[in-house]
């Protein structure tokens, strides 16, 4: 198997990097929308180049796996991207759908990146809520798994809890809608509201479980249940 050698772009003047990675399998992270230079080309096919500022050619054998979001056979049509580097480079495609045409991925995704990011910040976290769950399932990602990751990051950086919730995600997620399929929204809505209740009640009674009891009405060992079902932190009892 070829080590991966990772190069940002197409363009010509990441030659010294090229050369770095002969004999391995290059991921170029983004083929550019502007026209590459011919350099890029030839560096695409297998054989010596000869960098600038030297006298000795280079040889050059690269297995290359390039990836990009835009419309490379459309560029090309308007000469913004070089037809020789195109076809060097569109050997085999393999076309990946945004993350919200393959929806099926998500639950599998949200909880890599909670493990990764609790890990990396050494936090408890168990897992989220029913309405922060639901929230992040029907987003749409206009900015794909990158949107995701940051997503999730955000909320493990800023959650005080053992789990993430609604109010731990950014604005642009919106709330869970009734009557678009997946599990019961009534359900997810009644704990959202429960749980937003209760983080307000405790920080009125400055986390002190029998003041914010009596603030909602109800039982110490009632709050007690809620506090460990939604993963909340309270204070012990007290005056």
């Amino acid at each position: 198997m070829r080590p991966v050698t990772r190069i940002s772009s197409t363009s010509g003047s990441a030659s010294a990097s090229w050369a770095t990675a002969t004999e391995a399998c290059t991921a170029v992270r983004e083929a550019r929308p502007t026209r590459p230079s011919g350099q890029a080309a030839r560096m695409a096919r297998a054989g010596p180049i000869q960098p600038r500022r030297s006298s000795l050619p280079i040889r050059v054998d690269v297995r290359i796996l390039a990836a990009t979001h835009r419309d490379l056979e459309g560029l090309l049509k308007t000469g913004q991207f070089r037809e020789d580097l195109y076809y060097r480079l569109n050997v085999v495609t393999i076309l990946l759908p945004p993350l919200r045409e393959r929806r099926q991925d998500l639950p599998l995704l949200m909880d890599h990146f909670l493990k990764l990011f609790a890990e990396k910040n050494r936090k408890t976290i168990r897992g989220f809520t029913q309405d922060a769950r639901q929230a992040l399932l029907r987003y749409d990602y206009p900015g794909n798994v990158r949107e995701l990751e940051n997503i999730i990051e955000r909320a493990v950086v800023l959650t005080r809890d053992e789990v993430i919730g609604r109010e731990d995600l950014p604005l642009s997620v919106p709330e869970a809608e009734e009557g678009k399929g997946g599990e019961i929204t009534l359900t997810a809505a009644t704990e959202g509201t429960e749980r937003r209740m209760i983080r307000e009640a405790l920080a009125r009674s400055g986390g002190v479980q029998t003041r914010a009891a009596e603030l909602l009405g109800i039982g110490e060992r009632a709050l007690r249940y809620k506090l460990k079902k939604y993963g909340l932190r309270g204070e012990d009892s007290g005056s």
